[in-house]
This record gives C-alpha cells, sequence and structure tokens, in this order.
C-alpha cells in the first residue's frame, strides 16, 4: 500500500513495479484521481 499524494493536485503518474525475481511492470497514463485501488495483473 502507499499514499502518492504529493500535495501538487497532479493525477496523472507513470508506475514501475519491481518484484523480487527482478521482473518488472510499468503501466502509463494512471488516473489516480479516478481510482481508489490499482492492482497489477499479468
Amino acid at each position: 500500500m502507499m499514499n502518492i499524494d504529493d500535495g501538487s493536485g497532479a493525477c496523472i503518474y507513470d508506475f514501475r513495479a519491481r518484484f523480487s525475481n527482478g521482473q518488472y511492470l510499468e503501466r502509463f497514463q494512471v488516473n489516480v484521481c479516478q481510482i481508489a485501488d490499482y492492482y497489477y495483473t499479468r
């Protein structure tokens, strides 16, 4: 769980998750003002 509210009011972020096996997934242009939860799926 994380809080990405940096006080700027920005809504669009790029996410990158790195997993314990060294793999990573990237998601671009995620509008965090329109979602409450975000999950990575393959």
